[in-house]
């Protein structure tokens, strides 16, 4: 199978006919390990059902079997597919050995026929077209033993030039080259081990032929250290054979990073690798490695991460502050480049400068040596963890600092997490000086700095600096990358591109492994390490917006039924996936886990979604599984609106893709009435408006109760921004549409919405008469919410018009006992509330006192804001009518700051007139003066009239503000307010009450 494959048996070739037969021999011989059905149905028919997938392949087992020279030769064990070791031979199970008795043995031999089987790449010239996911496993495959046979050669090079055997080593050098031209170390080598032959002409020709390959392919020039090694074979002189220094150890197999005695210490300590970027922040991770590591029973230490984290960058930090400890000192093996967890001793021990790289020989060599051994990028070799275990249990006085995106699972292993950096808040962002400390930005600053000198964190980029933070997620090596672009790119045109960060995040450092010269490579890393399930896991998860949790996967697979789902528990994939960073567990304040993403991993596994072809399927069933699981929960239950908060980024990412749907609408009219309400509690209102009326557009002309609803909740969230045309036309329309299908629940509805708008512009009589027959048809139908609903509205107008107070009184307590007897926990908040300020405005202020607080209490527990402000607005009116100044001023402003998330400007005026009162109390006519013309501006731009009833509370404060000012003085001050705008006045107007 390495080059172009074949299949012989006693010499002869054996023929078959259909490629999907060859395939499936393939896949079981790269191993010839057993491999679960599921897997192989997922390899080649991702996209059926798992029971028909499953006929499949025992179709295509039957075939194979009757094609291969001997039934027996294909064997089932269980739900396990194999072939039979004892009689078949494969050249990459061949080679794996011959690799393994290599390093075990410490000898070239096995390795000179391991390199002789790669006749070329892995399945050359075979593919599969109707089965996207196994030439995506080919092609992993093919990459994975190429990088062993490059592993393979890079030792022999070794080998050979240890033993002075230059013209062999030149040769494997070569084949090397021939595979991969770029890789800049072997051309390294080539010059070194040219010149050790004496051939200086090709030693200079070699370097020339790697500036061409790096310019023509990279667009870059060659490391410092191969110029070096150049310009010492250009002067005549001496260059060791391995092309470094004497210091170093060479790449083989695993890369460890140079190991040399420190000057002044004992000639057993060892030295870890210089840093050469300064380690920001982490001093609460460091502290905690200090002391854990100063700990006697903490022998192993993993740290635990995301890939570009920057595990080793606080791994080095850490051994070098603790390095004094141990007698011996401590030692730094960078583990990312093998490939096989069977070379996992040897890298230690080509690391630690022994000849013999077995585990008997380290364990020797440590023996009684008090050491740290810091192991670089574990996550790959967890198969290999027990030679660490064993290496611990045969050396008391050694102690291990590993870095892996996956714990390993040791006995006695301790963990410790390293979190992307800290943010900066988006919304609140602090000074300049406070900002440029944060950690993620103070990283990003620095590391654009190093490659552009003239950059500076200022006023006018301070928003984009901290938004790519934001986007990033605050991982070290994306703000890596990022400084990268920012050498050429503005901040926020780098912002605009960041959509795309996994293929703009690209061109880092070359003295970086590769799998972290790119952002997306980093978690291609990571992603790799994963079996098929857990792959195919990892991507559905990226449906989910915001967080979610087991039951949501559990749904997600219940509706996605007939779509692959694979056997693998659930639990198992989750725990998969947190223990290698790809997913973070979060503890919610009802106990049940919620699980998320970093977004910049998101990305990437969106990316592999579509690829696999599987987006649709699973964002339909994301939405349904969300639509369902909402649709039940009571409108009216106090911990609704929590439920709705915590879901609401994946009911809108459900909601989108509905609309996107040519045969959504259904769906999204369901879920537009459950978010319309949500919306407008939470005063979202313009965010709810906006998703309304999209919804109102895909559902043009279609006769049903679903758009009534919706037209219903995109009214008022029009009312409620002051656009009372629209409310009206949108209400005719429902009204019209519920007469037609008989609808009277909603039928009334629309009445009491348009009596409260015909209230707000004045036109009483109209108001009344909707209200009236909105109250009447709720009592025909006996139905709670629109019977509460319409004795809220009809007693609310009559209370503003200061009429029939006696009836107010009587509707406001009949529309609380409906509430609280079907338990309409928001209708009930909002009665109090009504009934509270009805009780003020009369003169029964005790009773006041005692409705308004329960009614805030109960709407803060809910976090309904809309109503939160206008009970505040309520509480501070009650509080002024007690001569409570003070506290009537925090009520006010509190009022305004409840609204200034949403929409809700209906309250703005009444809060802003009523901190006038309290600075005309004070003594500050001309701050109130401002403040009423402000507020009588804003009236005028809202079409906002005054009801009767509030001017028992307005009049007081005009006639207090004329007694202190004369006429021109009132009337210029009034001027300078109306000027301001609404952001202007509250801002005055809160800065007035704080002085105080």
């Amino acid at each position: 199978m390495l080059g172009t494959p074949q299949l012989s048996w006693v010499g002869n070739p054996v023929p078959l006919a259909r490629r999907q037969m060859r395939a499936l021999l393939y896949r079981l011989g790269v191993t010839m390990r057993p491999v679960a059905r599921d897997q192989l149905c997922f390899l080649f028919w991702p996209d059926l059902a798992d029971g028909v997938g499953r006929r499949n392949l025992t179709v295509l087992l039957n075939q194979l079997r009757q094609a291969l020279p001997l039934a027996n030769l294909l064997q089932t064990q269980g739900d396990l597919v194999l072939l039979d070791p004892g009689r078949l031979e494969t050249d990459t199970v061949a080679f794996a050995d011959a690799l393994t008795k290599a390093v075990q043995g410490g000898t070239p031999a096995p390795l000179v026929a391991a390199v002789e089987l790669y006749s070329g790449p892995f399945l050359a010239g075979f593919a599969l077209p109707a089965s996207a996911e196994f030439d995506a496993w080919v092609a992993q495959e093919r990459q994975n033993w190429e990088r062993r046979y490059l592993d393979a050669l890079a030792l022999l090079v070794d080998w050979q030039s240890e033993r002075g055997a230059y013209a062999e080593a030149i040769a494997m050098a070569h084949r090397a080259l021939a595979v991969d031209e770029l890789a800049e170390e072997m051309h390294r080598r080539l010059i070194a081990l040219y010149a050790a032959t004496g051939d200086r002409r090709a030693a200079l020709r070699q370097f020339e032929q790697c500036v061409v390959a790096l310019e023509r392919e990279l667009g870059v020039s060659p490391l410092p250290e191969t110029r070096a090694v150049y310009e010492a074979v250009r002067q005549g002189q001496p260059v060791n054979a391995a092309g470094h220094s004497h210091s170093s150890v060479s790449h083989v197999a695993a890369q460890p990073v140079a190991v040399t005695p420190t000057t002044g210490l004992p000639p057993n300590r060892l030295s870890l690798p210089a840093a050469t970027t300064s380690l920001i922040d982490r001093q609460a991770e460091l502290a905690a490695i200090r002391a854990r590591i100063g700990s006697p029973q903490v022998r192993l230490l993993t740290l635990t991460g995301p890939g570009g984290s920057g595990k080793t960058r606080l791994a080095l930090k850490a051994a070098g502050e603790v390095a004094a400890q141990f007698t011996d000192g401590a030692i730094f093996v960078a583990l990312a480049p093998l490939r096989d967890p069977e070379l996992l001793v040897q890298a230690i021990a080509q690391a630690c400068g022994l000849k013999q790289s077995n585990r008997t020989a380290l364990a020797d060599h440590f023996g009684d040596k008090q050491l740290l051994l810091v192991l670089d990028n574990c996550e790959h070799l967890l198969a290999a963890a027990p030679e660490i275990g064993a290496l611990l249990a045969a050396a008391p006085k050694l102690q291990v600092l590993a870095t892996s995106r996956a714990a390993l699972n040791l006995h006695g292993e301790h963990t410790l997490p390293v979190p992307p950096l800290p943010l900066p808040d988006l919304a609140d962002l602090p000074p300049l000086a406070t900002l440029a400390k944060v950690p993620a930005v103070a990283l990003l600053v620095e590391r654009t700095q190093a490659l552009n000198p003239n950059f500076q964190l200022t006023a006018d980029n301070a928003a984009e600096i901290a938004a790519i933070c934001v986007r990033l997620d605050g991982l070290p090596l994306a703000l890596e990358l990022a400084a990268a672009r920012l050498k050429l790119l503005a901040p926020r045109d780098l912002v605009r591109r960041l959509d795309q960060r996994l293929a703009l995040l690209t061109n880092g450092a070359r003295d970086l492994p590769e799998r972290q010269q790119t952002l997306r490579a980093t978690i291609d890393w990571s992603y790799r390490l994963l079996d098929v399930e857990t792959q195919i896991w990892f991507e559905r998860c990226s449906i989910f917006v915001g967080g979610w949790t087991l039951a949501a996967m559990e749904g997600l697979q219940q509706q996605l039924q007939g779509h692959h789902t694979g056997g693998a528990a659930l639990v198992d994939v989750l725990t998969a996936l947190t223990d290698n960073s790809l997913v973070q567990m979060q503890e919610s304040h009802e106990g049940e886990p919620r699980f998320t993403m970093l977004e910049t991993i998101r990305e990437f596994a969106v990316e592999q979604l579509a690829r696999r072809g599987a987006t649709a399927a699973v964002a339909q069933a994301h939405a349904d599984y969300y639509l369902n699981l909402v649709e039940p929960w009571a409108m009216n239950a106090p911990d609704w609106l929590a439920n709705m908060a915590r879901e609401v980024d994946n009911l809108r990412a459900g909601l989108r893709w509905y609309l996107s749907q040519a045969d959504g609408t259904a769906s999204a009219l369901r879920l537009g009435k459950i978010l319309g309400r949500f919306w407008y509690w939470r005063d979202w209102v313009t965010e709810g408006r906006w998703w309304l009326e999209q919804i109102v557009t895909k559902s043009e002309g279609l006769q049903s109760e679903g758009r009534a609803n919706v037209l219903s909740g995109a009214a008022l969230l029009a009312t409620v921004q002051g656009d009372t045309a629209r409310a009206i036309t949108l209400h005719e329309q429902n009204l019209a549409l519920c007469a037609t299908l008989q609808l009277d629940h909603q039928r009334a509805g629309a009445f009491n919405a348009l009596g409260t708008i015909y209230s707000r512009q004045g036109d009483f009589p109209r108001a009344i008469a909707y209200l009236e027959q909105a109250l009447a048809l709720a009592r025909q139908i006996n139905q709670p919410e629109a019977l509460s609903s319409a004795c809220y509205m009809l007693a609310g107008i009559l209370l503003d018009q200061g009429r029939e107070l006696a009836r107010v009184r009587c509707l406001f307590e009949e529309a609380l006992a409906v509430a609280r007897q079907h338990q309409l926990a928001i209708t009930e908040s909002m009665t109090l509330a009504a009934l509270g300020i009805t009780c003020a405005f009369t003169g029964d202020l005790a009773r006041a006192a005692e409705l308004l607080p329960t009614a805030l209490q109960l709407q803060r527990a809910m976090n309904a804001t809309m109503s939160i402000g206008w009970t505040l607005q309520y509480l501070g009116i009650l509080a002024f009518q007690q001569a409570d100044y003070g506290r009537a001023g925090q009520c006010f402003v509190e009022s305004l700051e409840a609204t200034a998330q949403g929409g809700a400007q209906f309250i703005v005026p009444s809060s802003l007139e009523g901190i006038a009162g309290v600075l005309s109390m004070r003594g500050q006519p001309q701050q109130a003066a401002q403040l009423l013309g402000a507020a009588e501006a804003l009236r005028a731009e809202l079409e906002l009239h005054r009801a009767p009833i509030e001017y028992t509370f307005y009049n007081p404060i005009l006639a207090s503000v004329q007694a202190q000012l004369d006429e021109e003085a009132r009337q210029a001050a009034w001027h300078r307010g109306s000027q301001l705008s609404a952001t202007q006045a509250i801002a005055a107007a809160e800065a007035a009450v704080r002085r105080r």
